[in-house]
């Protein structure tokens, strides 16, 4: 039977099965562990553990060990691990083998308010919950540093964001080199040495923030590259993990001396006679021709502005037509996708949001969801309420935060006055208030904490 493996390194473990923690040899971690009844169980767990540590697909790992959780209920372990990948949590491990937790990415809910950790922690033993509110408070510590680089790139607007592995001289002066030839064929580029510096003998906080800041500028480009050509280590695992939570914006680009990797859109050979020529090509096939993007350290005159107002004009024009279109085509009743459903939920929840929007759309049932569905410069409320209005169902996700949330509130009894079909997908096991038990009186629930996948399927028959 396949082993275990550790949590933190992914070392093999050593153990029985009657042991509920041990200390990995490999990084002398101590660790909590899962009772599972089966080798496929243990497959998945480790796979779910490797997921996170290795690719960084937080979203998948979390998936993973939701399903375990599904069978196995009263195994407390699964929903720490379940936190783990929630919170983007890796280790870095110093030459002292001392190994200290870093957020490859920015949570609003506290962790002692995470439900599944919660559920950890009345359903493990004495020594699991010493082990996890011991890892827990570092980790929620360094969570709350996180928060000031939350919006660091808030208001930046950049066309590529080019990125490596390794930081040398060669590195940085390669990446100027491209900034000069795509900013020449007009698209705004920043090398992630412009706007922070890595090194390699920075302190543990110091490479959270690094972390934390190169996540965050991913969020504003249109496309990243990544530049794979020191042979010494392919750095992909950074775009898996931002790839795992964008997936349908997710647009990468390697430049690379290797073989080309799946992970990337577009792979440019580094060394070609015409590689800078192709890598112009490569990026205007990933993000298109180049729109309003300036050059770094150009500035904008009169006529760029009348440009982008009138591309922004144009596109508004766009949008309205095809909202006409599909209107129509919903009246006569040759719409293909004839069921809509607009996604209400708090923000703190915004990751369960998107794994229902992009579960419903893979059954070809099209969503809207702020505020990715609302069009750069539009006005909020009146996007909100329109959508609303077109849709044929409302699916509220149903917490404690969303029912002290103004906007959901809002978005229930603006659906509820323009008689929607309003759906509760309940993901934690709060109580209603008396706000919203007044607002769903002769509602049906569906009951989502501990059985997402079923409670799911539930919800397909609903929306039918």
């Amino acid at each position: 039977m396949e082993k275990l493996r550790c949590k933190i390194c992914g070392a093999e473990l050593n153990t029985k099965p009657h042991f509920t923690y041990i200390t990995c040899r490999n990084c002398g971690m101590e660790q909590t562990l899962p009772r599972l009844k089966s080798e496929p169980e243990v497959v998945i767990y480790n796979a779910a553990h490797r997921d996170r540590i290795l690719t960084n697909d937080f979203i998948l790992s979390r998936e993973k060990m939701d399903n375990l959780w599904r069978f196995n209920a009263k195994e407390a372990d699964l929903g720490y691990d379940m936190m783990l990948a929630q919170y983007g949590v890796v280790y870095y491990q110093l030459p002292d083998k001392t190994s200290y937790p870093i957020l490859a990415k920015y949570v609003d809910t506290p962790i002692p308010l995470y439900e599944p950790y919660q559920r950890a922690l009345q359903l493990g033993n004495d020594k699991q919950i010493a082990i996890w509110k011991k890892q827990a408070k570092e980790i929620e510590d360094i969570r709350k540093k996180c928060a000031p680089y939350k919006d660091y790139y808030k208001d930046e607007k950049v066309d590529v964001l080019i990125d490596w592995a390794y930081d040398t001289d060669e590195m940085a002066e390669l990446a100027e080199e491209i900034i000069k030839e795509l900013n020449k064929a007009g698209y705004y580029t920043f090398a992630r040495n412009r706007i922070f510096k890595y090194k390699p003998d920075v302190d543990v906080s110091d490479r959270q923030h690094f972390m934390m800041q190169r996540y965050e500028a991913a969020k504003i480009a249109k496309c990243c590259l990544c530049l794979n050509v020191n042979e010494l280590f392919r750095g992909y695992g950074f775009f898996c993990l931002y790839s795992a939570e964008h997936k349908d914006d997710a647009k990468f680009i390697e430049l690379t001396s290797l073989e080309p990797s799946p992970y990337f859109k577009e792979s440019v050979l580094f060394g070609d006679a015409d590689w800078k020529k192709q890598l112009v090509e490569a990026v205007r096939k990933v993000i298109g021709p180049p729109g309003s993007a300036k050059a770094l350290g150009e500035s904008a005159d009169s006529d760029d502005d009348d440009d982008d107002a009138d591309m922004t004009a144009a596109l508004e024009e766009m949008r309205k037509l095809r909202e006409t279109v599909r209107d129509a085509l919903k009246s006569l009743g040759e719409a293909e996708a004839s069921k809509s459903v607009f996604i209400s939920y708090s923000s703190r929840e915004t990751a369960e949001a998107r794994k229902v929007k992009d579960l419903l759309e893979k059954e070809g049932i099209s969503c809207w969801m702020a505020p990715e569905s609302i069009p750069a410069g539009s006005d909020y409320g009146n996007e909100i309420a329109n959508a609303i209005r077109r849709a044929d169902f409302v699916v509220v996700m149903l917490s404690a935060n969303s029912q002290s949330s103004k906007w959901v509130s809002k978005e229930v009894d603006f659906a509820l006055k323009y008689d929607r079909t309003v759906i509760p997908f309940q993901l934690d096991d709060s109580e209603l208030t008396p706000a919203f038990d007044f607002r769903l009186t002769d509602v049906q629930r569906i009951y989502a904490s501990g059985r997402f996948y079923e409670a799911f399927s539930e919800l397909l028959k609903r929306i039918g």
